[in-house]
């Protein structure tokens, strides 16, 4: 019963995070990006290139929490240390440096065009850097659950 309530707190815990991303991209953004060109009018030919870049970063952002969704199914059925969920770290993994690398592109291309600043810059690479050690930490968790699994799967042989 304990693996089915974690399974449970972790999935609301997956669409809280769900919501609040899409309220952040498709609410936020916008609206801050209106309030932003009416402050620098200077700003509003780079404001829908920047809203297609958010939105752009959140795509890899919401296929990880897919994969989290179904890291929570397996906790839920008591099925934490498998294959399934060893793939699925490795996929947010994955994610994680695709998004570090739209993120670094993009900011590169923005300041190129001169549609940023070096705040904005250096802000970015913090969040290439905190993606990057999320990818880290995944595929150490798929290491270890790779582990857990394999010697799971040692016992259930033995009688």
């Amino acid at each position: 019963m304990e693996h089915m309530n974690m399974g449970r707190w972790l999935k609301g815990v997956a669409i809280a995070t769900g919501i609040i991303g899409a309220l952040g991209f498709f609410v936020v953004l916008p609206v801050y990006s209106q309030i932003i060109c009416r402050r620098v009018p200077e700003f509003a030919p780079a404001a829908l290139p920047w809203l297609i870049f958010f939105w752009v970063m959140a795509v890899p952002c919401y296929l990880a929490l897919y994969q989290f969704w179904r890291i929570c199914c397996e906790i839920g059925r008591d099925n934490s240390f498998c294959v399934e969920n060893v793939r699925a770290l490795r996929r947010i993994a994955a994610l994680a440096l695709v998004d570090c690398g739209i993120c670094l592109a993009g900011n590169v291309l923005f300041t190129v065009l001169g549609y940023s600043t070096a705040f904005v810059f250096l802000l970015f690479l913090l969040i290439v850097f905190i993606g990057a050690v999320i990818a880290v930490m995944c595929e150490a968790l798929a290491r270890l659950v790779d582990n857990a699994s394999r010697m799971k799967a040692e016992n259930d042989l033995t009688i």
